[in-house]
């Protein structure tokens, strides 16, 4: 697997469990904080994670890093939020 699958990949899961963990807060808007909040976190994290500095992806920089992960991160909070919201209330 390339290093922009993983990328993504990892932005997928944290966006799973931050969606699983935003369904138990009871203001929609401090949900939608606590999703900006580890998406930055997740973003901060990803160099450390994947040893960005020996095996740069062709787009290395912070849009690419970027590019590479809100769509999937927010796509699954949202759906996950959802989801579990609906289950448990």
């Amino acid at each position: 697997m390339d290093i922009e699958s993983k990328i993504t990949l990892f932005y997928t899961i944290c966006g799973v469990l931050v969606g699983c963990a935003s369904a138990f807060v009871p203001n929609s808007w401090t949900a939608f904080f606590l999703a900006l909040i580890f998406f930055y976190v997740s973003y901060k994290l990803t160099p450390k994670v994947f040893n960005l500095v020996e095996n740069p992806p062709r787009d290395s920089s912070a849009g690419g890093l970027i590019k590479l992960g809100i769509l999937p991160y927010f796509l699954m909070w949202l759906i996950f939020w959802i989801l579990v919201y609906t289950i448990t209330f």
